[in-house]
């Protein structure tokens, strides 16, 4: 009984640890790059052909090949 009980306050104590650092890791601030008017357009392309890649898999899931391979 001894044993279950030290797993017990163990748990606990790593429950409310992780419960604590969670929302003091959220109020961090994080080390980034800083933002530039370079980096927007980039992003910009990126989530573009992302996009572009995911209509043309659900295209390729419709069984529409001519259109899905436009958009690769």
């Amino acid at each position: 009984m001894s044993s279950m009980k030290r797993l017990f306050a163990l748990l606990s104590l790593f429950a409310v640890s992780m419960a604590l650092a969670t929302p003091a890791a959220k109020s961090r601030p994080s080390a980034t790059r800083p933002s530039n008017k370079k980096t927007a357009p980039a992003r910009d392309r990126s989530a573009e052909a992302i996009h572009l890649n995911n209509l043309g898999a659900a295209y390729m899931n419709q069984q529409q090949f001519k259109r899905a391979l436009q958009l690769f």
